[in-house]
């Protein structure tokens, strides 16, 4: 999609490509992809606070996992798996996994940029007490299929959140905060002035990151 930061650093277009704009001029990177498959990317984010903390993220424009195709799911449960074994290995920790799911250009979930990017880290310890507010509604899931169901059902924006044992949630609130799961994240590791991915980018969490995971073996 023209204009969307993801597409262009995918499809290596010069606009409002934030790789280039942002690491090739600082530190010479213009490449974080470490993994992909068919239709999918595996990236170390922007704003990246501890060393590991990827994004899987779609090759094609979709605004979330809920408009997603179904035949991309088996795909990115693969890649969670294989994210998964690679936070054991290398980081020696579980991990957790969210989304903040638009479902359309109006109605954004707190999402910042429209175009799937699922959020899975290497941290122990579970949010789920502090993401679920009184009046927060939330469903328990299995599978990508049934987040991309029960979203279709309530037509609302959502949170989509995976703990360290495998449990998903999908979340609906009539507002949530912009970066909300990061503001949470670093309120825990006691870093609360670091949620903005914008605020500081942590460059070199992100070098250390594509060391550490680019030329792993990543099946599953």
């Amino acid at each position: 999609m023209f204009g969307c930061s993801f597409c262009s650093e995918i499809n290596n277009d010069d606009y409002n490509n934030l790789i280039d704009k942002i690491t090739y001029p600082a530190i010479g990177l213009n490449d974080r992809i470490v993994y992909e498959t068919k239709n999918w990317v595996v990236m170390p984010t922007l704003g990246g606070f501890i060393k590991g903390y990827l994004l899987i993220v779609t090759k094609q424009h979709f605004i979330s996992i809920s408009t997603c195709p179904e035949e991309l799911f088996s795909e990115l449960e693969y890649l969670v798996k294989a994210v998964k074994r690679v936070f054991i290995n290398v980081y020696n920790s579980p991990a957790i996994m969210f989304e903040h799911g638009a479902i359309s250009q109006f109605k954004r979930g707190g999402c910042c940029v429209d175009h799937v990017h699922l959020h899975i880290l290497p941290y122990n310890g579970d949010i789920i007490g502090e993401i679920i507010k009184d009046d927060t509604k939330h469903e328990l899931v299995k599978s990508f299929y049934d987040v991309k169901n029960v979203v279709i059902k309530h037509n609302n924006p959502y949170i989509f959140y995976e703990d360290n044992f495998g449990r998903r949630y999908v979340l609906f609130n009539k507002y949530f905060p912009s970066q909300y799961i990061r503001k949470i994240v670093c309120n825990k590791l006691g870093i609360s002035e670091h949620w903005d991915w914008r605020s500081k980018f942590f460059l070199e969490n992100m070098v250390d990151t594509i060391k550490d995971v680019r030329n792993l073996k990543w099946g599953v």
